[in-house]
């Protein structure tokens, strides 16, 4: 598999943004050093750092690590010893207008503070983001390549090439030029990467790390149709769920993939978005997502929408909530309802009470973070980006939704970012790693 290397500390902040250096929970090294500027701050004891440096958003560990060459030496253990803390912040990914295509901007949901990373190519804003996890971007590019980017450090693998997939081909022009692939949906979790394509409908393949093709999963006849999944480290299997609300395990540890049906379907409607995530608490659930009405035919055009961008909010995340006489696109009225899962029950139950923790869904892996290490997240809420792929296919330029909404009274609040904040590629969340 080829691999590519960005720039080991390739991340910029915002310019005239701070960056926290924690020193203790209420001081900054920054700060200490304005204090006492006659001090060396190069020649604090590197176990002092590193201990410092454990307690940093992965950004500001970047950036700290470029600070001196006694410093890039801290950074340098943190990531070989696998010490960066794991209780990373909830990003949003972007690319912003008024940056170049190779940037991608990195805007912290909880704090507002916003970086920006240059990336190798192929350009970041002619990628497709297909997903994200474990710090990791999947993309396409125009001709369906796919890679695993880390936009933190910028490194960069090659996925098997889509048409070994089974029954997806090749597409050319009538030059004979390559065009691109017929495939739909990736997502990456574990130490393996999944795609579903268009031909096969939806069926599942998968490829792990170091594999030239992808290898077709047909342990049973409905490997197909799923929606998402995730990986158990208890066990060591995949939960997936399909789109009829199905549950499925996937058992890759032996020599022929085993796949189990674990929830039996409690119904034929196939009209929601199913997401599946298992809880800090131990409970497994289920997050259905129900799309709007379609844009009617007389809404704006992408160009006219393009045109417009500029008008999309602040330079600072803020809200507001919908006012229910305006006019809303297909994205705004979106709903979505929890359900625990009960296994061993065969049943499913509505929950409102996710126990002050915060749901994020989208292209990106399911997850949650609690409130209480986030406190500027609204507790049970989930949060919502794009992931429409037929609605984002049609309309690359209409406007990207990212809305925030709340399971106590179903209240839908939009989520206002940069007004920089480019519609293509779609913005996914994102939590970062530097593995």
């Amino acid at each position: 598999m080829d691999s590519t290397r960005g720039p080991e500390l390739c991340l910029l902040p915002q310019q005239g943004a701070a960056v926290d250096v924690l020193e203790s929970e209420e001081a900054t090294v920054e700060n200490l050093a304005n204090s006492s500027p006659a001090r060396d701050w190069s020649q604090l004891q590197q176990d002092l750092l590193i201990r410092v440096f454990s307690r940093l958003e992965v950004p500001d560990l970047v950036y700290s690590g470029a600070v001196c060459l006694s410093w890039h030496q801290s950074y340098l253990a943190i990531r070989r010893f696998q010490l960066c803390s794991r209780e990373q912040s909830p990003y949003l990914v972007y690319s912003s207008e008024d940056r170049d295509c190779n940037t991608a901007t990195l805007h912290n949901v909880c704090t507002s503070k916003v970086y920006h990373a240059p990336l190798p190519d192929p350009p970041f804003r002619s990628r497709y983001i297909i997903g994200s996890s474990h710090g990791w971007l999947v993309t396409a590019d125009e001709f369906s390549r796919l890679h695993l980017l880390n936009p933190v450090t910028g490194a960069q693998l090659a996925l098997p090439p889509p048409q070994t997939i089974k029954g997806v081909r090749e597409s050319f022009n009538s030059d004979g030029v390559l065009i691109g692939h017929s495939i739909d949906t990736l997502s990456v979790e574990y130490r393996l990467v999944t795609a579903r394509s268009d031909p096969s409908w939806d069926h599942l393949s998968f490829a792990r790390v170091g594999d030239t093709k992808w290898t077709w999963l047909d342990a049973m006849e409905r490997c197909n149709l799923y929606h998402d999944f995730f990986f158990h480290g208890g066990d060591r299997l995949f939960y997936a769920i399909r789109n009829n609300g199905e549950v499925h395990t996937i058992d890759l540890n032996g020599s022929s993939p085993a796949v189990n049906v674990v929830f039996s379907a409690l119904s034929r409607i196939n009209c929601y978005t199913h997401y599946i995530l298992l809880a800090p608490w131990g409970d497994l659930l289920q997050i259905r997502r129900l799309y709007g009405d379609p844009p009617s035919d007389d809404s704006a055009s992408d160009s006219e929408q393009e045109q417009s961008h500029d008008e999309l909010g602040d330079s600072s995340l803020g809200e507001h909530e919908f006012e229910e006489d305006e006019e809303e696109t297909s994205r705004e009225r979106d709903s979505l309802t929890v359900h625990r899962v009960d296994l061993a029950e065969q049943k499913v139950t509505e929950i409102k009470d996710l126990q002050d923790h915060v749901i994020f869904v989208g292209f990106n892996k399911t997850f949650m973070v609690h409130t209480r290490d986030f406190p500027n997240l609204s507790p049970n809420c989930i949060y919502v980006s794009d992931d429409n792929s037929d609605y984002i296919y049609c309309h690359p330029f209409k406007g990207r939704f990212m809305t925030r909404f709340s399971l106590k009274d179903a209240a839908l609040t939009d989520l206002s970012f940069s007004k920089s904040l480019m519609d293509w590629p779609p913005p996914v969340w994102f939590r970062p790693h530097l593995t």
